[in-house]
């Protein structure tokens, strides 16, 4: 990654941290982080248009010599912002109303994504993907209300540390809640579900519970596999696994008074 550095943005370094896929450094006066890439440039100046046209500052792209955000499958970010921990107040914070027509429903992004897994998944050791996918599916079919809201500014993935909480790269357009479903998961904080639910409209309540029970974690693992064939390690682990997914359905069901899968024991 030094020679990366050196080569696209004339920076030497010695001293530097490992952070996730990538390295943070110090140098001029500012923190930066190199970090890998899988978009190509024409989505990320995009993406560098958008953010300029928004209240709301995120980390900095760094240009390279040649004038472009990627070098040789890494950016270099210029973080504006870099505390512990993230909390509800700055999700809200994120989360601003977003002028755009381009919004794509959750149920037909995910009905879309199921076609996409059935043409790549591997007939002979398909990862109980029927199982998944049938959850994926019921779930669409009950949620048919047309959503006629406002679309906001989220992420594609929430961190709750500032690098990637600001990180450009996953930013998208959707409910405000997709944030806090995130939020929820990522601290077990039912407190919060249970403050938040009986404020929410019909669209809303399915929408969040939608969010809570799809298991992304499942679909990240399997893509790692047949889209970027690494290991099924960590897949066929989540699989052996699901007991606990089943449990926490069933929790997430009480909670909001909907029993849907019916084939999981209820307790």
């Amino acid at each position: 990654m030094k020679e990366i550095l050196s080569e696209y943005y004339k920076i030497n370094i010695d001293l530097y941290k490992e952070y996730n896929d990538g390295i943070i450094f110090f140098v001029n006066g500012y923190n930066y982080y190199l970090c890998k890439c899988n978009y190509d440039e024409e989505y990320l100046k995009y993406i560098n248009i958008f953010i300029h046209n928004i209240n709301i500052k995120l980390h900095s792209f760094v240009f390279n010599k040649d004038n472009n955000i990627l070098s040789n499958g890494y950016i270099l970010l210029k973080l504006n912002y870099l505390i512990d921990k993230i909390t509800l107040e700055d999700v809200n914070k994120y989360n601003i109303v977003i002028n755009n027509s381009e919004y794509i429903s959750i149920r037909e992004l995910w009905l879309r994504k199921i076609d996409y897994y059935e043409d790549k998944i591997d007939l002979n050791n398909n990862y109980n993907y029927d199982y998944y996918s049938g959850i994926i599916e019921m779930l669409m079919s009950y949620f048919k209300i047309e959503y006629k809201g406002s679309v906001y500014l989220t992420h594609k993935k929430l961190y709750l540390d500032t690098v990637e909480f600001y990180n450009p790269m996953y930013v998208t357009l959707d409910l405000k809640l997709r944030d806090i479903a995130s939020y929820i998961v990522l601290n077990k904080d039912y407190d919060l579900l249970y403050k938040i639910i009986t404020n929410l409209n019909d669209y809303e309540r399915l929408f969040l519970f939608c969010r809570l029970i799809i298991p992304y974690k499942y679909f990240e693992l399997l893509d790692d596999v047949i889209t970027k064939e690494l290991d099924d390690k960590e897949l066929v682990k989540y699989i052996n696994n699901y007991k606990v997914y089943e449990d926490y359905v069933r929790d997430i069901e009480k909670i909001f008074n909907i029993n849907i899968f019916k084939w999981i024991k209820k307790e």
